[in-house]
């Protein structure tokens, strides 16, 4: 039984376990956890394998190794995992970390169990196996292998057998699509091993590639998550659905969505969006495939979505962005691709003043400070929202603060309050100006009331925001009361912190 305080209120997660054992009777355990924001510091650490900051963190009191989030239910141990952080998996056992800490969804499994399945896929880098293998230790595995119900057909596909797998399915064609304990069909280990020649002969044999597991995965799923891009064309031209249909009221990752945060070939993704995969498909957290994009700084899996119609606006249940993720994680080139196609936001970035400056306090080096700084239409116009904030304390905040992060920051806060806003020639609309490298001005509230320049974002003028698209009385530099009484267009965005 576990119960979730309310996180204003005392945020402590109190878990309580009941188990019998003969020789020493009833048994109770007492545990208690931490509930932090999806978005803590700490979860972002552990995700981007930052050891250095989980140990300033954990060491000033500002996070534990029990710390654990609430959209997916995930330890630090887990989001480590998920991201395939094998020293900061490592690391956070030595620091207390708990590995059978079972997240929310009963499609989910633990750090031991997932490490388990790792182990079995195979495929690993050598740390990998070392950190999979200490998360399993003291007999786990081998009792995980015990307790799976495998087939013969199983143990062929995943090695534990040296029989023939085509004499095997002619001596029992009954089990060729069995599920073991977890749901998963030989086909789906073959896919999720990278088993090419044994997906061909499953598949010649009649392997049904949709049967989807516990896990809410299946064989396309397992192969794209561990990008194997000859196993994900093999299903697919079989039949495979790209987009398989989840149960009523289940979230979970699509094949392209588990492909665009684990794999590395660009051809893998392309065959799942030819075969119709959804380009903005999310798991439980709302993160589209250009959000993981963003993450890890892949700007031709990011173009590629793009190209395939994502949405460069996407919003995931924790106010991330494809922008705010890319300064996050200081992903400098995906970052440099989302600003230069600015245009296509429904909302102009600059808007989102305290979301972006906090991303940019909290996580941004000093590369990502100058190329949000060289991008003039960050800084088109002053923003209260911008001087009022406290961004300086949260920088100050960071463990790797330095001297040379701070003048960054500060050039950022410069170039984006210090506008010199000069009086065009002619009257044309400001995006335009923005393209041929000035600045909007601004209108005043007395020019926004009489309704001056108001034009429908889709007019002719090409304009991608509600902005004026036809001639209007600009006014100087010099006129300070204007820019004092110009509507905070940051109040009227969606707060995402």
């Amino acid at each position: 039984m576990e119960y979730w305080f309310p996180m204003g209120l005392n945020s402590t997660i109190l878990r309580i376990q009941a188990g019998y054992q003969a020789n020493t009777g009833l048994l109770f355990q007492l545990q208690t956890l931490r509930s932090v924001p999806d978005d803590a510091q700490c979860v972002k650490f552990a995700l981007a394998g930052d050891i250095e900051g989980l140990k300033y963190l954990f060491a000033n009191g500002l996070a534990s190794p029990r710390d654990v989030s609430p959209a997916r239910g995930y330890t630090l141990l887990r989001w480590a995992l998920y991201g395939k952080k094998y020293a900061t998996c490592e690391f956070l056992l030595h620091a207390g970390a708990d590995p059978d800490y079972r997240p929310i969804a009963m499609s989910d499994n633990s750090p031991r169990i997932k490490a388990c399945h790792f182990l079995l896929e195979g495929g690993l880098p050598e740390d990998g196996t070392d950190a999979l293998r200490l998360i399993a230790r003291g007999g786990h595995y081998d009792d995980f292998i015990d307790e799976s119900n495998f087939t013969q057909i199983h143990r062929i596909v995943l090695g534990l057998s040296l029989r023939s797998l085509e004499e095997e399915i002619k001596l029992h064609p009954e089990d060729i699509n069995a599920q073991d304990s977890m749901g998963r069909t030989p086909l789906a280990w073959a896919a999720a091993r990278g088993d090419s020649h044994s997906v061909v002969t499953l598949l010649s044999h009649g392997a049904d590639p949709n049967i989807i597991d516990v896990q809410i995965s299946g064989p396309v799923s397992n192969a794209a998550a561990r990008g194997y891009t000859a196993c994900v064309r093999l299903l697919l031209e079989a039949g495979a659905h790209p987009d398989p249909p989840m149960p009523p009221g289940v979230k979970k990752g699509s094949p392209l969505n588990v492909a665009a945060r684990n794999a590395t070939d660009i051809l893998l993704l392309k065959n799942l969006l030819d075969f119709g995969a959804d380009p903005d498909s999310s798991g439980t957290d709302g993160d589209t495939p250009l959000i993981h994009a963003a993450r890890t700084d892949n700007s031709s899996f990011a173009l590629l979505f793009l190209e395939y119609g994502a949405d460069i606006n996407c919003i995931s249940i924790k106010g991330a962005t494809p922008l705010t993720t890319a300064i996050t994680y200081n992903s400098h080139n995906v970052l440099s691709l989302i600003l230069e196609r600015w245009h296509e936001y429904s909302d102009c970035p600059r808007l989102k003043a305290p979301d972006l400056l906090q991303a940019v306090a909290l996580y941004a080096d000093v590369k990502t400070m100058q190329i949000i700084s060289s991008m003039d239409h960050l800084r088109s116009r002053k923003d209260k929202d911008y001087i009022v904030g406290d961004f300086s304390s949260r920088l100050h905040q960071r463990p790797d603060l330095t001297d040379e992060l701070t003048l960054a920051f500060g050039d950022l806060l410069d170039a984006i309050n210090n506008v010199n806003i000069t009086k065009p020639k002619s009257h044309i609309c400001p995006e335009k100006l923005l393209e041929a490298g000035s600045m909007p001005p601004l209108l005043t509230r007395d020019q926004i009331c009489r309704g001056e320049g108001q034009e429908s974002p889709s007019s002719e003028s090409g304009c991608f925001f509600s902005c004026p698209a036809s001639p209007v009385d600009f006014f100087d530099t010099s006129d300070e009361n204007a820019l004092g009484t110009f509507p905070d267009d940051a109040e009227s965005q969606p707060n995402h912190s």
